[in-house]
């Protein structure tokens, strides 16, 4: 119960973007990443909430947290869906 509301307090600040400093390879130089500008993206706490959320749940995260529209998978305990 926990992961739920962790997850969903990072869905909600996902919708939050921040000016964010973003950077490109170039594979003919494997070494070195280039400056690429900055993009709007989700706040980084949304994201490290959403990683804690799968931490805090790792057997039933994916059976919850992700969409099983097309797999049909099989009711679990948790009330998601096992793809497995």
């Amino acid at each position: 119960m926990t992961a739920k509301a962790v997850y969903h307090l990072g869905g909600l600040l996902g919708k939050v973007k921040t000016r964010r400093r973003v950077y490109s390879w170039d594979p003919d130089r494997m070494d070195e990443f280039l400056p690429a500008g900055r993009r709007w993206l989700p706040c980084r706490l949304s994201i490290w909430l959403m990683q804690l959320s799968m931490h805090l749940d790792p057997e039933h995260w994916d059976h919850w947290a992700l969409e099983h529209g097309p797999c049909e998978g099989i009711p679990c305990k948790c009330g998601g869906y096992d793809c497995g």
